[in-house]
């Protein structure tokens, strides 16, 4: 490609801050004609995502803002207010820009562009770079009407239809790029083989050698965007989503989100095959929205992140890193699963479907599950050290080395709040091998104390009420002893040394009950009024 000037394109950088588009997508770049005022000066910057505009121009031709219908070009979306470009002598006009930042994977940058007569013998067109260098060029050259590219022919006849440019990023080596066609004819699309990320890119006119004006050309309405994650393979996504942008996740794709600010309001969608990841493992990741998750929903943040938005769908929730995920929207119609492989997940508003924890991992919360739990961690209703109640619609299963967490707050066997309770309105309970009760009596914002006149006698207390279910093998939970320190850090065994605590069944109910002082055994009894009447007798017999 013949050009007189290369062109060194400033960089201006703004502030990523997305905007929503008609397409509900996260813009990150944005610039047309309308924000320039009626001038299209060297160094101006309109829009924002972008950096400064560089012109090298030479003799005869330059810059404007005008109507592509007054050079005999459609108008279709790009607009009556866009940029022109001319070169009426044999000399070259090249305007580039770049952008804030390089395109990640999953970006996609879109333009239009019109143009009418041909070069005239000598070219125009615009050139998409990296790093300085051009990746793809599209050329209209010589005295012919065709539109070539780096890869070949793009559109071979004459018309006037203003094209839509898109070019996605579809991976680290790839991009997907298409055209619409000026003559009325198919979109055209191939293939950018660059591993170097798209970061600018230059329009350009020259040798035109004709001062009639339909020889100008025309771009305008220029965005990054990004939103649709199609691709195949693993993204990350690290910038942070807000506004009211949606993600689409779907062939086979992995997206990770690693931003602990993610705001945004538009929802996910994640099609089956594919995955949404919060988080890669460490303290990051963060979501915001509905998820309609028919793949795989995965929470992998170190840190503890509350999600309020809903879940639909019937995928698979996973929650596989240390830190804690709090739930706290509606999901009740959920029909998917959830699977809680390490940390914490608190289901504090309503799940839909069946949850499984796994042996180094807790489920508490204080909401509404709508499925089957199967517990082979642990299973803390309320939350680790925190009082509270939650309900299983379905039923409620411990697999042998599996631990049941209890908290008491106050001295009291009643009131709401005050212990840890777990309701199951219609299904069946089972500890299906040993499984260790561990109780705790200091948990946040408690007032017991072993001292107090209410651990002077016996008390029960209802762990997991049942409506209309049965409990089997309540045998195989057993009291995991320990000194359980009050509120004053005394521990149960200095303060009650008499007292102790007991599993039992109240019908199909599963109670808690402590004893103050132990009752003699019946044998004992016997043998003391024996003795008593033995000492009776000896002061009879010396008394005649």
């Amino acid at each position: 490609m013949l050009r007189s000037l290369l062109v060194a394109v400033a960089v201006l950088v703004l502030g990523l801050v997305p905007v929503r588009s008609a397409t509900a997508q996260f813009t990150w770049a944005t610039d047309n004609g309308g924000n320039y005022g009626g001038g299209w000066p060297n160094g101006s910057d309109g829009g924002t995502g972008f950096g400064a505009w560089g012109f090298g121009v030479g003799a005869n031709s330059g810059a404007f803002i005008g109507n592509p219908a007054n050079d005999g070009m459609g108008t279709t979306g790009i607009g009556t207010t866009a940029f022109g470009l001319y070169a009426t002598g044999g000399a070259y006009f090249n305007g580039g820009r770049a952008f804030d930042s390089a395109m990640q994977i999953g970006d996609s940058f879109t333009f239009w562009w019109a143009m009418n007569w041909d070069a005239n013998g000598g070219s125009k067109g615009f050139d998409l770079k990296a790093n300085n260098s051009t990746i793809f060029n599209v050329n209209n050259g010589g005295s012919s009407a065709a539109i070539t590219t780096s890869n070949g022919s793009a559109d071979s006849n004459y018309g006037t239809t203003p094209m839509l440019v898109t070019a996605t990023r579809t991976s680290g080596t790839t991009y997907a790029f298409s055209m619409t066609s000026r003559s009325g004819g198919g979109t055209y699309s191939t293939t950018i083989n660059s591993t170097a990320a798209l970061d600018s890119f230059n329009l350009y006119i020259g040798a035109q050698n004709d001062g009639n004006s339909n020889r100008n050309i025309y771009f305008n309405n220029f965005a990054i965007t990004s939103g649709t994650y199609n691709y195949g393979g693993s993204i990350t996504e690290s910038r942070t989503l807000t506004g009211g942008g949606a993600l689409t996740v779907s062939g086979s794709t992995a997206l990770t989100l690693t931003s602990a600010g993610n705001t945004f309001s538009g929802g996910s969608t994640v099609a089956a095959g594919s995955t949404l990841r919060v988080g890669n493992g460490g303290s990051n990741g963060s979501l915001s929205g509905g998820v309609a998750n028919n793949g795989e929903l995965a929470f992998n943040s170190g840190s503890s992140l509350t999600y309020a938005g809903s879940l639909t769908g019937s995928g698979t929730v996973s929650k596989s890193a240390a830190g804690t995920v709090t739930l706290t929207g509606n999901s009740g119609s959920y029909a998917g699963s959830t699977l809680v492989q390490a940390g914490t997940l608190d289901a504090n508003g309503s799940l839909g479907g069946n949850v499984n924890v796994s042996l180094a991992a807790i489920l508490g919360g204080t909401g509404t599950i709508g499925g089957n739990v199967a517990i082979a961690g642990t299973y803390a209703p309320g939350g680790t050290a925190v009082v509270g109640t939650q309900a299983i619609n379905g039923g409620l299963s411990y697999a042998a080395g599996s631990i049941l967490n209890w908290d008491l707050n106050a001295n009291t066997t009643g009131g709401t709040g005050t212990f840890d309770q777990v309701i199951l309105p219609a299904g069946n309970l089972a500890f299906s091998g040993s499984t260790s009760l561990t109780l705790n009596f200091a948990p946040a914002g408690s007032s017991v104390a072993w001292s107090n006149a209410f651990w002077d006698v016996n008390r029960t207390w209802l762990l997991l009420d049942l409506s209309g279910g049965v409990t089997s093998g309540v045998g195989n939970l057993s009291i995991a002893m320990q000194t359980w320190p009050d509120s004053t850090a005394t521990s149960f065994a200095t303060a009650r040394p008499n007292g102790s605590f007991s599993v039992g069944l109240t019908g199909q109910d599963v109670v808690l009950n402590y004893v103050a002082v132990p009752e003699p055994p019946a044998v004992m009894s016997v043998l003391g009024g024996l003795a008593a009447l033995a000492v009776y007798g000896m002061r009879r017999h010396r008394a005649g």
